[in-house]
């Protein structure tokens, strides 16, 4: 069986409604993890976006591929030795935040979490988004492998906001 990486990515988006108590509690009991989808792709991103304007409602939407890119939207995957080395360089969102290439360098069997955060302006307003990746990496990864286990890898790139 070859070895697969499987990506999920948690979005949570909101504006001011719910920044501040009592929506704000509604908001942080949101879940950051899903069980994993079962597929036989090398490479799947499993997105899952809950968006204020949608009640926080979780939507999904999958991507496959036959072998691992070397990027996706800001991640980036490179594959040497039996040894995923897991980049993130973002490129939305204040503050500012440099990339760096080699955040995580996952063993098979491995999975790395990061979370980032940040604070958007657009024409109908501001609004903030909070974003956890799960990537694992491995022959056989396990439906409970992002809410039930610890990663080996745990990335915090979140920033005070406000």
């Amino acid at each position: 069986m070859p070895l697969r990486v499987i990506v999920q990515s948690v979005v949570i988006v909101w504006t001011k409604a719910t920044r501040g108590a009592p929506r704000a509690h509604e908001r942080a009991a949101l879940p950051r993890a899903f069980a994993v989808p079962f597929s036989d792709a090398v490479y799947l991103h499993d997105t899952i976006a809950m968006y204020e304007r949608e009640d926080f409602r979780p939507r999904r939407t999958q991507t496959s591929e036959r072998r691992v890119p070397s990027n996706d939207g800001a991640l980036q995957f490179h594959f040497a030795d039996n040894t995923l080395t897991v980049g993130f360089f973002p490129f939305w969102g204040q503050p500012k935040r440099r990339g760096q290439r080699d955040l995580a360098q996952l063993s098979p069997n491995d999975y790395a979490r990061l979370r980032s955060n940040a604070r958007h302006t657009s024409y109908s307003g501001q609004y903030y988004s909070e974003t956890v990746h799960h990537i694992a990496f491995g022959e056989r990864i396990p439906e409970n492998r992002f809410d039930d286990a610890r990663p080996e890898h745990d990335v915090d790139w979140m920033a005070d906001l406000f």
